[in-house]
């Protein structure tokens, strides 16, 4: 008889696994079509600079698009997946590029994001039409990877829905040494970017240099202070200590219990994301035109070489604490029943 420490057969196609492919493949053929008419016909102009997705904008986002509907449509229709493992491990490799090209392509979306929580103050106004648009490439970036996971789980013979493979060994219940050091190396870079703050002019918050005179831009600035402690201590060390995973002693109505995954695993991907790619393009600016693109913030250049890298290793330790955190303390499948 089988007992609930056995692997099932016939594991459950998740429903996101199934949708993943199907949604890509529509995504290019609609997102796309609108590209390829702006750039034909001419692009109408997104604040606040024009270019809606940077360098992207235009031909390479409607190549993107068009690479994302040739993966998608690999995937999605059985006859046309590759039969052989050089060919999966191509589509595998080709669909990653596409993915992140297209994800890099929304880099401006964090300032979106950024205008959203501010609620307008602190000079990053929130503009709907630019936002959706970088949003759609969000999306589209997700569905493909998504796609490309079901795939690689599919070729390889792991469960649908949770990737483990036959004869898995249990998730690990402590990060290891490396997850600690990118979290902690996280801190070292959030420390290198507010002693430059201080050591550039000792301004209380960057997007507040004259400081605050009405009670909307109080309130923003001190939402930014919250979310910079949350985003640069708070996050990377939840994802690598044991708090992060069982609520410690001292939250007395939740103490001892799970901490619901969700809650820890999505800030983590979000806030990667997203810095690494804003920050990843500012760093190419940088190198390639010095600090002049930013010269009316007041800062010396000094200041750029230092935070952009710094933001760029925040968020790119950040990423690798979260990937820890993810195999870390993973609870049994559900639908294969192992771990």
């Amino acid at each position: 008889m089988q007992t609930t420490t056995e692997p099932k057969t016939g594991a459950a196609v998740p429903r996101w696994a199934e949708v993943a492919a199907p949604a890509a493949l529509v995504w290019a053929a609609a997102y796309g079509a609108l590209r390829l008419f702006w750039t034909l016909a001419g692009r109408p102009w997104l604040p606040p600079v024009g270019d809606d997705l940077g360098p992207f904008s235009d031909w390479p986002v409607v190549l993107l698009c068009a690479g994302t509907a040739v993966i998608a449509g690999a995937v999605a229709v059985p006859a046309l997946r590759p039969r052989s493992r050089g060919g999966h491990r191509a589509l595998m490799a080709a669909g990653a590029a596409v993915a992140a090209g297209t994800a890099l392509s929304s880099f401006l979306l964090i300032l979106d994001v950024v205008g959203l929580l501010l609620l307008g103050a602190g000079g990053i106004p929130l503009h709907a039409g630019a936002a959706a648009s970088r949003a759609a490439c969000a999306f589209g970036a997700v569905a493909l990877a998504a796609a490309l996971v079901a795939e690689h789980r599919r070729v390889r013979g792991g469960c649908p829905s949770c990737g483990r493979a036959p004869g898995a060994a249990p998730a690990p219940e402590r990060a290891p040494g490396w997850a600690f050091a990118a979290a902690y190396t996280v801190v070292a870079a959030v420390a290198v970017r507010t002693l430059a703050e201080v050591l550039a002019g000792g301004r209380e918050n960057p997007l507040f240099p004259d400081g605050v005179d009405d009670a909307s831009s109080a309130f923003a600035a001190g939402a930014f202070t919250v979310v910079f402690a949350l985003a640069g201590i708070v996050l990377p060390l939840a994802l690598v200590h044991r708090w992060g995973r069982v609520w410690p002693r001292w939250v007395l109505p939740l103490a001892g219990r799970r901490v619901p995954r969700p809650l820890v695993l999505v800030p983590g991907v979000l806030a990667s994301a997203g810095m690494v790619s804003y920050f990843l393009m500012s760093l190419g600016v940088l190198i390639a035109d010095g600090a002049g693109a930013w010269g009316a913030l007041g800062y010396p250049a000094w200041f750029f070489w230092a935070v952009i890298p710094a933001y760029v290793v925040w968020g790119a330790g950040l990423g690798v604490a979260t990937v820890s955190y993810h195999r870390t303390g993973r609870p049994r499948c559900g639908h294969c029943g192992r771990g």
